[in-house]
């Protein structure tokens, strides 16, 4: 039965590297919907990707001329929530982009490696030409072999990129993404010393792994990480950030270890600290601070009463600030920056999914809304094998509600992040999301 008339469609445009989200409203003439309404963007025929391609998919039972794409989402067990917000996610891209002959098909993985293969293999035997999912790396990693047997490529919601395989991407948030967008933005204003204050915690740990990587391969260091107890008290740790002697040490320390690993980027990041001495002031320009809600509160409120002050001293934050409309009431973070994807097309959806589902969606849901109309592009295309290798990496990438992006050979993604600050009233953009990848401009 035909949809109704004035759904969202996303078209085709063949001599644009662009997707636009419209609306048909005449047989000769089409709009945007909204002055804020998200693009997500069509690909040229991309040159043959270097990565091996999967083995071709054997026949299934399923032939019957529809796009069958599976999406494998915890809807049972610790992470059913979550997995509910994706599917809803990826049925609203369903009805803005999909034509008919595409079909979703969502399989529980109950957030389990069991669970999962055995989802992936419901999948596979209903014809699946395209995973979406799983969420966890343990999962992703857990179907990876089924997958490859089949010839059927993955794009997974992880943000572990040690879950990337020939035929497996990962498409989640990465934090060295955001790394990369920081270094950026504080390499333009000069500063080329960051330090890190992060909680002793996987993802503060992480965090601080991927700046110390980004700068040095930017020609800056990170000069000191200090790290505090989650929930705990940050005083001894800031009095180490901001004493002059302990600065020098954990310098020194940061050396040593450096000099001892054979990794090429670690051999940049100690070239870089070798010009750095020791002044008897705060050694950094930038300060890293991956953490949110009270606790960041708490410690910016701290920080200059050490003398870190905000004048002198950039705050930086993570995308775990994007969450958060309160920002502004702590005085110490207004001018702090993070990343977060372009905020029009993101409060966008944001509000749609609002009006449809009552909630606010988690941050994953968008990764889920832009993989699924992703899918329903690509399946569009008269093509053979619609969801091959060279289709999903595209080097001019796509833009949804998250922004500009394109998944790499090596099964990562690259994504385009914008520069907010905080303010008294809100965050606002600094610098703007990149409209494309410096490869792929004038191509």
């Amino acid at each position: 039965m035909p949809r109704a008339d004035h759904r969202q469609r996303f078209r085709l445009l063949p001599s644009l590297a662009v997707l636009a989200l419209v609306s048909v409203v005449s047989a000769c003439a089409q709009q945007q919907i909204a002055p804020e309404q998200p693009r997500v963007e069509a690909p040229r025929q991309a040159p043959p990707a270097q990565r091996a391609e999967p083995a071709p998919p054997p026949p299934t039972e399923v032939e019957d001329g529809y796009r069958r794409v599976a999406l494998l989402v915890p809807r049972s067990g610790r992470a059913a929530d979550v997995g509910q917000a994706l599917l809803n996610a990826a049925q609203m891209a369903v009805f803005d982009v999909a034509d008919d002959r595409f079909v979703l098909q969502p399989y529980d993985t109950q957030g389990t490696p069991d669970g999962a293969r055995a989802a992936m293999d419901k999948a596979l035997s209903e014809g699946a030409q395209l995973v979406l999912g799983p969420l966890f790396a343990d999962n992703v990693r857990a179907v990876a072999p089924q997958a490859q047997a089949a010839g059927v490529n993955v794009v997974s919601f992880s943000t572990d990129t040690s879950a990337a395989a020939d035929n497996v991407y990962v498409m989640g948030l990465l934090l060295s993404e955001q790394a990369e967008a920081l270094v950026r933005f504080a390499r333009g204003q000069n500063m080329d010393r960051f330090a890190v204050l992060a909680p002793s915690t996987a993802y503060g740990r992480a965090m601080a792994d991927a700046l110390r990587d980004v700068t040095a391969r930017a020609n800056a260091a990170v000069v000191q990480v200090e790290y505090f107890n989650p929930g705990g008290a940050p005083d001894e740790a800031i009095k180490r950030l901001t004493n002059p002697s302990a600065s020098q040490a954990a310098l020194e320390r940061q050396k040593q270890e450096l000099a001892a690993s054979p990794d090429p980027v670690a051999q940049r990041a100690l070239q870089r600290l070798q010009q750095i001495q020791g002044s008897g002031d705060i050694g950094f320009q930038a300060l890293l601070l991956p953490e949110s809600g009270q606790q960041l509160r708490e410690i910016a409120a701290l920080l200059p009463y050490y003398g870190v002050r905000p004048e002198q001293v950039q705050y930086m934050g993570t995308m775990l600030w994007n969450d958060d409309r309160r920002l502004g009431q702590e005085p110490a973070l207004v001018g702090a920056v993070f990343p977060a994807p372009s905020p029009q097309s993101n409060d966008y959806f944001t509000r749609r999914y609002g009006n449809a589902y009552g909630t606010t969606p988690p941050a994953i849901a968008n990764v889920g809304y832009d993989a699924t109309a992703l899918a329903a592009v690509l399946a569009k295309r008269n093509e053979t094998a619609p969801f091959d290798a060279r289709a999903l990496t595209n080097p001019e990438g796509f833009v949804g509600v998250d922004g500009l992006f394109r998944l790499r050979q090596d099964g990562t993604v690259e994504r385009g992040f914008a520069i907010l600050r905080v303010t008294r009233d809100g965050a606002q953009v600094v610098a703007p999301a990149p409209e494309s990848f410096p490869s792929a401009a004038g191509s």
